[in-house]
């Protein structure tokens, strides 16, 4: 059902799309639009936010290309990514929370945002009550051990329910970008496993072989988020 989804995007036939902005608290702000090829960011086009609007262009590309929203060209955090498919696009929220903007156009985002969406009701958001709870238990050791107890069933739950979505998206491009995203929270053994069932290539999975080969010979942790 993803994949037949995926196959009707980039349908776009003219030689650029457009991404539409509509955002609060955002006012005379300049907003950068930028793209990642081979792990680098460029920016193609930017555009300041009058009475909440802003357009940004950009010429048509691989439709699996991932796209950035930034408001500083040099920060990596605190930026909006999506996919277009080479499709106009409509982006909307608040400057403040930029986790919670809204994206139409791209059926590869409405199938991520749904995850999302869910990953945080069921897993996230409970994720993160833990380890507010453990911050505001300052060097209580037992009391930290306690709650780090009671999270752990919860890790493991949410990393189940992320493995079953690579493995439902493991001919598409979208299971390839989850793989990519999570690859530092597994296993290694989990990670190959995944990898192994992959049964086409992207720039994703391409970047989940390379952190294979270069395991041993990097900074790892296995981590809960």
């Amino acid at each position: 059902m993803f994949a037949a989804a995926l196959v009707m995007t980039g349908c776009n036939k003219s030689k650029q799309f457009k991404v539409s902005l509509t955002l609060d608290n955002a006012e005379n702000s300049t907003v950068y639009l930028c793209k990642k090829v081979d792990g680098k960011s460029t920016c193609i086009d930017s555009a300041v936010v009058v009475n909440k609007m802003a357009e940004l262009k950009a010429a048509t590309d691989d439709p699996q290309r991932l796209y950035a929203i930034k408001f500083n060209m040099d920060d990596e955090c605190g930026v909006f990514e999506f996919f277009s498919e080479n499709n106009d696009i409509t982006i909307s929220g608040d400057r403040n929370t930029i986790h919670l903007w809204k994206i139409e156009g791209s059926p590869a985002m409405d199938i991520l945002l749904a995850h999302h969406e869910e990953a945080m009701e069921l897993y996230e958001n409970n994720i993160m009550a833990h380890y507010a709870e453990m911050m505001e238990a300052g060097g209580d050791e037992e009391k930290i051990s306690e709650i780090n107890e009671r999270l752990q069933p919860i890790i493991s739950e949410y990393h189940a329910y992320q493995v079953d979505f690579i493995k439902k998206n493991s001919d598409n491009f979208i299971g390839h970008y989850m793989l990519d995203v999570c690859k530092t929270d597994f296993d290694i053994a989990l990670v190959k496993e995944l990898s192994d069932g992959l049964t086409n290539e992207s720039e994703f999975s391409n970047n989940v072989k390379e952190y294979i080969k270069e395991y041993p010979n990097i900074p790892h942790n296995v981590c809960g988020m």
